[in-house]
């Protein structure tokens, strides 16, 4: 008699179960319709919505939105070739006519070791006057050959500066233990450098100037 009475209540329990979970998937059934006919009516956000449904398991729902790629840009990196044959002995030529002024004027004021390097600043201070104007001239006048700028610019003045020999003579100078002649040379290169380069943007303009007004004159 027990025995059956455990069984009529098991039974009720499981059709009680049953019934539960019928309404309970219905449920979300409506719901789900429900939600995807407001996602067809809003702005398209339903299409990001993801329903997942496993054995077992409740209904998971997860919104995903919609990721916009931006378009590809287009590279505007414009690839520079090697350089050429002839801007390499441009380069060579100049720098040949650089090293032996720079020599000569070497040989011609040499430099004590331990005294102040009056040679190598002068080398130095002339070249950063002298690139300036070169290269001021050369920016004002767009007719010129660009190669004028490798023989004269990197090539020879470039050769005739020289920032190693500079080292060189603060290391000496430094082991000699002329702390006083090391910071004038430095600091004396490198602002009578800066000056002399205004100077040379400052005659450079004068002279694409000048040559500008005299050419005017002629042809009137």
């Amino acid at each position: 008699m027990d025995t059956l009475r455990t069984q009529e209540r098991l039974g009720q329990h499981e059709v009680a179960r049953r019934t539960d979970r019928h309404e309970h998937e219905d449920a979300l059934h409506d719901a789900e319709q429900q939600r995807d006919q407001q996602g067809h009516r809003g702005s398209g956000w339903g299409d990001g919505v993801v329903s997942a449904r496993t054995i077992g398991q409740r209904r998971t729902t997860v919104s995903r939105p919609t990721v916009r790629r931006a378009p590809a840009r287009s590279s505007n990196v414009v690839a520079l070739g090697s350089p050429s044959l002839r801007h390499i002995g441009l380069v060579f030529l100049g720098g040949t006519v650089g090293a032996v002024a720079r020599v000569a004027f070497a040989t011609w004021f040499p430099v004590t070791v331990g005294a102040y390097p009056w040679t190598t600043f002068a080398e130095n201070v002339t070249g950063a006057f002298l690139l300036a104007a070169v290269l001021t001239v050369i920016a004002a006048h767009r007719s010129l050959d660009p190669n004028v700028r490798l023989l004269v610019g990197t090539g020879t003045l470039g050769a005739f500066t020289t920032y190693s020999t500079l080292a060189v003579e603060v290391t000496d100078l430094l082991a000699a233990g002329r702390v006083g002649t090391v910071v004038l040379y430095s600091v004396g290169s490198l602002g009578a450098g800066i000056l002399a380069a205004l100077a040379g943007i400052t005659v450079g303009h004068r002279l694409v100037g000048g040559g500008n007004g005299s050419a005017g004159d002629g042809a009137a």
